[in-house]
């Protein structure tokens, strides 16, 4: 397999799916308060980022 055909096939598998369902999450706030991620959605949804690092 090419380096190119390599490199194609890990961007497209290393992480969800786009659109995929998030599991039920629940974080303190800057105040210690517990967030729940049903919480943070609107009527618009919820953009939830993961910056991955190139040391993972």
């Amino acid at each position: 397999m090419s380096q190119s055909a390599l490199a194609d096939n890990y961007q497209n598998t290393w992480g969800p799916e786009v659109g995929s369902q998030i599991a039920l999450l629940a974080a303190k706030d800057q105040n210690g308060d517990a967030q729940k991620l049903q919480d943070l959605t609107g009527s618009k949804g919820v953009l939830v980022f993961y910056n991955r690092s190139a040391d993972w």
